[in-house]
């Protein structure tokens, strides 16, 4: 639907439905020249229409239907208190991996790490089973250096759904494989960890994410099957997915925008709070959009 209210500029508003509901309403403000055909920069480019990846859209509902499952075990105390230490830990770990090691460490370079330390940090971002390192670093760096365009992907400017996990469910713009192919990997192609785990990735996660976590409570202290894996496995993983998606959604649409007001990503207080793991405070990595993923915030 395009709706002209000035000579100058039109609203193109953009309607898709899933399952009955809407899955995404976007507003995009072409300015004249844009009308006339001549090229447009990134942000501005023609949206493409959403294509839904249904094994995606299958498998985050079951994680997320297994997940509230496994919290209705816990309400009707049908989960020991040593699991819940348990999925805690598996949470603290995994999160960690992904905000310490794979954010900070392999995609920033925010610290500096010895072998002994990177092999923790890929063993963690493992257990958070969020893609591999080398794949989770490459989606995040075509982010920064192209953030809240269609080449970003997970553009919060597609709305709060899409930025949090709608991204997940459909195929990647176009602009996310050609202007991902501009970035410079080398630094994560040579890093003997990263590959490894890049060949090894699903076995690692098999055991890592999934196994470990449920055999653990059943074999050590007697804790039943169904609570080990419903509360255990997919409650501890669902958390853990939808804590680090936070980062994508709330922080780039809600809190303080100290340094720069003109882009969405905020100072968020209360996920800070939550996470305590330093990425609610985005804002200073947004200012380095574009920029070089060395040292910096």
């Amino acid at each position: 639907v395009i709706v002209k209210f000035h000579k100058n500029i039109r609203i193109q508003i953009c309607i898709y439905k899933f399952t009955g509901s809407f899955l995404k309403c976007t507003m995009e403000i072409q300015e004249n020249n844009i009308l006339k055909g001549q090229s447009t920069p990134n942000e501005e480019r023609k949206a493409e229409p959403v294509i839904i990846v249904w094994k995606n859209i299958l498998r985050y509902g079951y994680i997320h239907v297994a997940a509230g499952y496994g919290l209705y075990l816990l309400l009707i105390g049908q989960v020991q208190w040593r699991t819940v230490l348990w999925a805690q830990m598996f949470f603290t770990l995994g999160t960690l991996g992904i905000t310490a090691g794979a954010h900070r460490y392999w995609c920033h370079k925010a610290f500096k790490a010895r072998t002994p330390l990177r092999i923790i940090l890929a063993l963690m971002q493992t257990i958070a089973f969020q893609n591999s390192i080398y794949d989770w670093v490459r989606d995040h760096r075509v982010h920064h250096k192209f953030s809240e365009t269609n080449a970003d992907p997970h553009n919060a400017k597609r709305g709060f759904f899409f930025a949090h996990i709608g991204w997940l469910m459909c195929r990647k713009h176009p602009d996310v494989k050609r202007d991902g192919k501009t970035l410079d990997m080398s630094d994560l192609a040579q890093d003997s960890i990263v590959t490894f785990q890049m060949r090894h990735y699903s076995l690692l996660v098999l055991f890592l994410s999934f196994v470990i976590p449920c055999a653990v409570p059943s074999i050590c202290w007697g804790e039943s099957l169904a609570s080990s894996w419903f509360f255990g496995v997919m409650f501890r993983y669902c958390a853990s997915l939808n804590a680090v998606f936070c980062i994508n959604s709330f922080a780039h649409l809600w809190g303080n925008r100290p340094y720069d007001a003109s882009i969405n990503s905020a100072e968020d207080v209360i996920l800070r709070r939550v996470e305590r793991t330093g990425d609610g405070s985005y804002k200073g990595w947004g200012i380095q959009e574009g920029k070089s993923f060395g040292v910096h915030g």
